[in-house]
């Protein structure tokens, strides 16, 4: 069984997490981080997030749809791993990569 605070922003009926872009865009993905000094409050949630790690993979269409990673090595595209730390993850779609093995967009592509 899994469980995590942010599952629900994933639900299939959800699309806040869908972004149309063009290629030459960037977008940037800001890490969760704990605060310096939480409070009471919130110090449940603190200890929640620093037990959770967020990462992003290139997933294909069936997977995206189960929310299921069924590859042995999926391709990792962002890790967030570190709630103490400030982590700014900067993606560029581009249709080539100066980079051997980087990832390339194309327009009208849907990518998951």
């Amino acid at each position: 069984m899994f469980s995590s605070s942010i599952l629900g922003r994933f639900r299939i009926d959800n699309t806040d997490h869908i972004v149309d872009v063009r290629v030459g865009q960037q977008i940037n993905i800001v890490c969760p981080m704990l605060s310096s000094s939480p409070s009471a409050s919130e110090e449940d949630s603190s200890a929640s997030i620093a037990e959770e790690r967020f990462v992003i993979y290139v997933v294909n269409k069936e997977e995206y749809d189960t929310c299921r990673i069924m590859d042995q090595h999926p391709r990792t595209i962002a890790k967030c791993d570190d709630p103490q730390r400030r982590n700014i993850v900067t993606i560029t779609f581009r249709s080539f990569s100066p980079m051997p093995g980087g990832l390339e967009y194309y327009p009208g592509k849907v990518c998951f």
